[in-house]
């Protein structure tokens, strides 16, 4: 099985950070989709979209700051400004001097978080944003800076380990403690799996379980296959750091740089898809505060399952956000 690191490309940053990515499709495209990762998760191009490829589009995976070969967020400097730097290095890195650029902004559980906060960056502080036409979130966060009633979307787990106690206790003493716990269970890809299995898959009902080996079957995989390359790609996701982990709860609760009820008009013009999972505790409440906020152009489509419910339904989900969209060749 190929590694994460086999389809993954390195840049190199001011202040010697270094950015790792990984991309498909057409590099000369002018329209370019931006998908973030979640937790234990890097920037993955292994698996392709069918859609994305008819469309001639070009798939841009970044790793997150603090999550495998991507380093952290610099002292000083916060988590907003240090990703608004890295995505307008690898747009300015990939795409160069395209007056043509039409961004769709994406991401999946914690990644909807950069997501947002690339999409609703203020001009001037994110210039290449006048390019961006689209937002897609699956399994949605939303502000807790701005959202007062975040908690009721939080199970009692995640009130502990990202809500209010995540911020009273100092010294982030809960990450670490969490650390502590999950740190064995990922010593290995074989235990990795196992905690994925226990995580995810075995919480699956039984609807959503048919739905998954559906799915499993029309992408040729083999039994097993899916879980050895998610966990996989978790157990490299901390090979190198622990800092994005450690920093996510910090990150939820930090002023993301706009508030989406406050957005101008350019911004609430652009197209927003939010998709949740109808057994998924965090979607609901938090995807539907986000629609009421980002205005008329936002969709809320809820699909059968939790967490993961809506990788089965990819290719629907990419078709409607991208519509009729068709690529351009950026010029020479």
């Amino acid at each position: 099985m190929a590694t994460p690191e086999s389809n993954e490309k390195l840049l190199a940053l001011q202040g010697g950070r270094t950015l790792a990515y990984a991309d498909y499709g057409n590099s000369s495209s002018s329209t370019v989709i931006i998908f973030f990762h979640g937790a234990f998760f890097v920037g993955d191009a292994s698996r392709t979209s069918p859609i994305l490829l008819q469309k001639g589009v070009h798939c841009i995976t970044p790793t997150l700051p603090g999550w495998g070969n991507t380093s952290p967020v610099p002292p000083s400097t916060s988590y907003v400004s240090c990703l608004l730097s890295d995505v307008t290095f690898i747009l300015q890195h990939l795409h160069p001097n395209d007056p043509n650029l039409r961004i769709f902004v994406a991401g999946g559980s914690f990644g909807t978080v950069p997501a947002q906060m690339v999409f609703g960056a203020p001009y001037d502080v994110l210039p290449l944003g006048r390019h961006i036409v689209g937002l897609l979130l699956l399994g949605t966060f939303s502000p807790f800076h701005y959202h007062e009633d975040y908690t009721k979307g939080l199970t009692w787990p995640d009130y502990i380990s990202v809500g209010p106690p995540s911020q009273y206790i100092p010294l982030k003493l809960i990450p670490n403690l969490l650390k502590l716990f999950i740190q064995p269970k990922l010593k290995s890809v074989e235990s990795t799996e196992r905690f994925f299995r226990s995580l995810m898959m075995d919480k699956m009902k039984p609807s959503e379980k048919a739905k998954f080996e559906e799915w499993r079957v029309k992408q040729g995989l083999e039994e097993g296959q899916f879980e050895r390359k998610w966990a996989t790609i978790m157990n490299f996701s901390v090979s190198k750091s622990w800092e994005g982990f450690l920093g996510m709860a910090d990150v939820l609760h930090s002023d993301w740089g706009f508030d989406p009820s406050e957005l101008d008009e350019e911004h609430k013009r652009r197209r927003v898809l939010i998709v949740g999972g109808t057994d998924d505790q965090l979607s609901p409440t938090m995807a539907q505060w986000l629609v009421e906020r980002y205005g008329s152009n936002a969709k809320l489509v809820m699909k059968e399952g939790g967490h993961l419910s809506s990788m089965f339904y990819m290719d629907e989900i990419w078709g409607e956000l991208l519509g009729d969209v068709e690529s351009t060749v950026a010029p020479e």
